[in-house]
């Protein structure tokens, strides 16, 4: 099976959710609450096609075995590094949020950031924001080597990046804190697995590009990177479109600039991936470094 399969899956169930949701949320929610108007069929359209395209992809992409692209080529990519250079400034722009939000707080009480965050039980957003600003040097070193055209040393990062799933988990985490409704599931269904997936895409992302990683586990990057892209898409241009039609976004949902930087990093790493593969040696190179190794030709003779 070839990687298209997984990325028409993902493909037609970004047309037919897309639509759906910005639906849902234009016409059929409550600003205030966040709950559905009225339970139509549109209801459970929307979460069975989301989870058949989650195993639809993740079962095409394992079938596709390993990926052309599983070995970086190392050729420049600016566009891949123009992407995380993005990325990185979606986890800033994280990090600078709940920094604000950390120091408003404090400021109230007149006490430390940590010691608030400790009195009110904000510990864990104090993490997530420490985890965020890690990803922004790790994005950006990374955006280097893909303008460079090399990435051997990304294997000496590869710590970095273990801050992305990290974040992830920390981010996770607050969403139990969320008073859960299968009414108002959609808009926290659809954010925590941009999380979620957006997660598990950047932690096997990055396994392939610090060579940390097993050989054939590209396919795992693929399903998240699909995964990742859809909810992502999911969740930040419905919010963009009712933000434009002057409603604004349901309360505690605002419209996340990782969300939507995450899906346009996803989008272009698993293209590149699937149609750019290790470059392949030219023929008069390997024959001079054959030489250079000293090796003998071998020339036919006969016995007389």
């Amino acid at each position: 099976m070839t990687p298209a399969a997984p990325m028409l899956i993902a493909l037609v169930a970004a047309a037919v959710l897309l639509p759906l949701r910005i639906r849902q949320l234009a016409v059929n929610t409550d600003f205030t609450t966040g709950f559905f108007l009225q339970r139509d069929v549109g209801v459970y359209i929307f979460y069975g096609v989301a989870v058949a395209a989650c195993l639809a992809v993740a079962v095409t992409a394992f079938l596709a075995g390993k990926l052309p692209g599983s070995t970086l080529a190392q050729v420049k990519n600016p566009v891949c590094g123009a992407a995380s250079f993005l990325l990185a400034f979606g986890f800033g722009y994280e990090a600078l949020q709940i920094f604000s939000d950390l120091r408003e707080a404090a400021a109230s009480v007149g006490l430390s950031i940590y010691n608030t965050s400790i009195l009110n039980g904000s510990f864990r957003e104090m993490l997530e924001m420490i985890f965020a600003a890690v990803c922004i040097p790790a994005f950006v070193v990374y955006g280097i080597a893909c303008f460079a055209g090399k990435y051997d040393w990304m294997k000496f990062t590869a710590v970095l990046f273990l801050a992305a799933p990290l974040w992830g988990i920390c981010r996770v985490l607050g969403y139990f804190t969320y008073t859960i409704s299968y009414l108002v599931l959609a808009e926290l269904f659809c954010e925590m697995y941009a999380t979620i997936f957006l997660m598990l895409f950047l932690f096997c992302y990055a396994r392939r590009i610090t060579q940390t990683g097993a050989e054939g586990g590209t396919w795992t990057v693929l399903a998240s990177g699909l995964l990742s892209a859809l909810f992502c898409i999911l969740s930040s241009v419905p919010r963009l479109f009712t933000t434009l039609l002057g409603k604004g976004t349901v309360e505690g949902f605002a419209v996340k600039p990782v969300f939507v930087v995450g899906a346009v990093f996803a989008i272009v790493c698993v293209i590149t991936m699937v149609l750019r593969g290790a470059k392949e040696p030219d023929p008069a190179e390997a024959e001079a470094e054959s030489d250079e190794d000293g090796d003998i030709p071998v020339q036919p003779f006969t016995v007389e």
